[in-house]
Parts: structure tokens; C-alpha cells; sequence
């Protein structure tokens, strides 16, 4: 009997260990897709936090940057599509641990190490963003920094930092106010909007509508 209790203790405990050991999902997961008629290769990176809507913290960040700064020292890859894993791109900042805005902000060489969008600008290759669902914030920013923009018809676009009173990362919405139709745009920073795909691409964000399922 004493035998029994001490080898279903010992299973437990394996069992148990083996539980804690499991490593995380990758926050962000690269795949190569091969280009039959250029005879090169494509890279597709992906957020991986589907069930936070893909919403970035620190990690993904810093995940991010790495990833683009590796694909701009290499010249072996064709062009990259930027999405995100499940039914969102990505809907902005993880508030329970978002990046340091002053420091993504920074053109420190410190910082700039660890900034998606600087390194995305590092990148010769075109950079094609493949959007779904919500498209908020600094998923929005993320998103403006690619080079061509493509939308399902579930895409959203929206900006917060006024609403939350945040201090704005990349910058990049600002360069809202050099496409047409300022007004409605206003109204997106402004968070009186939600943009939707049909109108995101008559206000030029958007490059090209699909119905597409990005799926790889």
C-alpha cells in the first residue's frame, strides 16, 4: 500500500514538473514561403497573441524589432508580409505591460534597437501588411509603416491615444494628415470613428481591398 502512495506521489509530481517545464507560445512566429516565379523567398511574420487580440507588450516588441532588424541584414529574402495570427492584426498596447512610449519614441541607438518601426524602415524590400479585424492604435502605427497595405473585409481602423490620454509611440499618425479626406480621418484619430475597410481605401490607407482569408 505504502508502495501505491509513493509511486502515484512520484507520478504526480513528474506530472506536474512536466506541466511547468512546457515552454510559452513564441510571441511573434516568422515562416518562409517560397516564390515559384522570382525564385526567392518571402518571410511572414506574424503576432502571436490571438487570444489579447495581438495587442503588443514588451516582449512582442522588442520580439518585433529583432526579427525586422535581422531580415534588413540579410539580402536573402524578397519582401515580408506583416500579420497577425487568429482573426485581428493587432488592436494596439497591452496596458498590463505596455513598451516605454518615451523610449519607443527615442532615436537613442539603444532604443532604436528595440523599435519595430525603426527597424521596419531599415528593410528594402517592400513590406506588405496583410490586415484583419482591429487595426487600433499602435497596431495602427505598426500597420502605416508597412509599405503596402492589403484588408479583409473584417478590417477596422481606429486611434485611442486621445480618448486614453497616451502618449503617441511612432508618430506615425500623424501622417494621417497627408492623405485626402482629413476630416473623416480626424474623426478616426479622434476616436469618434471606426474605420471601415470599404472606407479606409477610399481614404487611401488601405492599398487594396480582398476577401481574401490570410491564412499560411
Amino acid at each position: 500500500m505504502s508502495f501505491l502512495i509513493t509511486f502515484f506521489s512520484l507520478f504526480r509530481l513528474c506530472k506536474k514538473k512536466m506541466k511547468t517545464e512546457t515552454p510559452p507560445p513564441e510571441v511573434v512566429l516568422t515562416k518562409r514561403i517560397f516564390l515559384p516565379k522570382s525564385n526567392a523567398e518571402a518571410i511572414i511574420v506574424s503576432i502571436n497573441r490571438p487570444s489579447q487580440l495581438n495587442c503588443f507588450n514588451t516582449e512582442v516588441v522588442c520580439t518585433l524589432a529583432k526579427i525586422f532588424s535581422d531580415i534588413a541584414n540579410n539580402d536573402d529574402v524578397a519582401a515580408v508580409i506583416f500579420t497577425g495570427n487568429g482573426k485581428t492584426f493587432c488592436a494596439g498596447a497591452d496596458l498590463s505591460n505596455p513598451p516605454n512610449p518615451l523610449e519607443q519614441s527615442s532615436d537613442l541607438p539603444d532604443h532604436l534597437l528595440n523599435n519595430p518601426v525603426y527597424q521596419m524602415s531599415r528593410i528594402k524590400v517592400p513590406i506588405i501588411g496583410a490586415l484583419k479585424g482591429y487595426v487600433i492604435t499602435g497596431g495602427f502605427e505598426l500597420a502605416l509603416a508597412c509599405d503596402i497595405l492589403v484588408g479583409d473585409e473584417t478590417t477596422k481602423f481606429r486611434d485611442t491615444h486621445c480618448k486614453f490620454g497616451m502618449f503617441i509611440s511612432f508618430f506615425l499618425i500623424f501622417s494621417f494628415f497627408f492623405l485626402p479626406m482629413t476630416d473623416t480621418l480626424t474623426r478616426i484619430y479622434y476616436y469618434i470613428s471606426l474605420c471601415l475597410q470599404r472606407t479606409s481605401t477610399m481614404l487611401g490607407i488601405v492599398t487594396k481591398a480582398t476577401k481574401t482569408d490570410w491564412s499560411w
